[in-house]
């Protein structure tokens, strides 16, 4: 799970309240955030959801796992209604999980006893699949259906919080189970319980015309977001993150930001290499930074090449 940079010293406000609140303020319901890596698309969702924390409109950030140990995609032993079990048990966990981290007082007296049969069903699945229960046909018939148990929870949210909006967000979307369609489509079902629905997303045909038109004409929102490539916010980030480097001049920072890719992880793993900065003339440390962050995005690029493309199914 990505970090909540939300609450570290490092984190600057303006660039990410605004986009957060051109969300909120949207008549829209539903957004895809699009972006680099490291564009700080993740923090907007924590921003999302801190921000309602107490409010009449709260966002539930989730994060689903990029593979799961059975099934990417349904087949004769893992079918449909195993993966439908399966993420309906995910969700339940992600919403409970939401009050046990920022209602514990709600959670304890409402959610504690739900939170334990939802972790009894989930013990039960998983050593289903263990013990090879579903690789034959006579597996368990009594499976969870989409919402059949989330959206009394979600109902149940709404009405002990006093919410009169309740969102979801959800980080690298189109990364669930091995990019799997069935996970994403499955997930997709759960959208419209919920006001908005914000998603991160890496799948890079969003760029074209033709996709971001066809999902246009299905209501969802494309926002790139790129604050990750401005002077003033990662000049602010980088002498937040290590107070004690001289500031360069602008056009170092510029050079740092086209060869990281405005990847903003890598621009701070760089900066947090040096360890004796005052032995350092500028020019020499400098040269070291670009130096070291040409290494990372190299390292970067290889993984990105090797790895499997994320696609969107929506």
């Amino acid at each position: 799970m990505e970090k909540d940079v939300t609450k570290e010293s490092i984190f600057v406000r303006e660039p990410v309240d605004n986009i957060t609140n051109e969300i909120l303020k949207s008549p829209s319901s539903q957004f895809i955030l699009t972006g680099k890596r490291g564009s700080g698309r993740s923090t907007i969702l924590y921003n999302l959801e801190n921000r309602g924390l107490g409010s009449k409109e709260q966002t539930i950030k989730m994060s689903f796992d990029t593979c799961i140990s059975f099934s990417e995609n349904p087949n004769e032993y893992y079918t449909e209604k195993v993966f439908r079990h399966y993420y309906e048990l995910m969700f339940c966990h992600q919403i409970i999980d939401y009050l046990h981290r920022h209602y514990p007082l709600i959670y304890a007296k409402y959610f504690q006893d739900v939170n334990l049969k939802v972790e009894a069903m989930s013990f039960l699945f998983y050593n289903h699949v263990n013990e090879g229960v579903y690789l034959n046909k006579y597996f368990p018939k009594n499976t969870l259906k989409t919402l059949e148990k989330s959206k009394q929870l979600i109902q149940k949210v709404q009405e002990l919080l006093k919410v009169e909006k309740l969102n979801m967000a959800i980080d690298r979307f189109d990364w669930i189970n091995g990019v799997s369609k069935t996970s994403q489509l499955i997930l997709k079902e759960y959208f419209s319980y919920f006001n908005k629905v914000i998603i991160t997303s890496d799948d890079r045909y969003l760029n074209s015309f033709l996709k971001a038109q066809d999902l246009d004409r299905k209501y969802y929102v494309i926002k790139r977001v790129d604050y990750s490539e401005n002077l003033e916010v990662v000049k602010m980030i980088l002498k937040m993150s290590n107070p004690e480097l001289k500031e360069f001049k602008d056009d170092f920072y510029e050079d740092l930001i086209n060869i990281c890719k405005g990847n903003l992880k890598v621009m701070l793993a760089v900066f947090k290499r040096i360890q004796n900065p005052h032995e350092l003339t500028n020019q020499n440390l400098k040269k070291l930074l670009l130096l070291l962050a040409k290494d990372d995005i190299k390292k970067q690029d290889y993984l990105d090449e090797v790895s499997r493309q994320k696609r969107l199914y929506l």
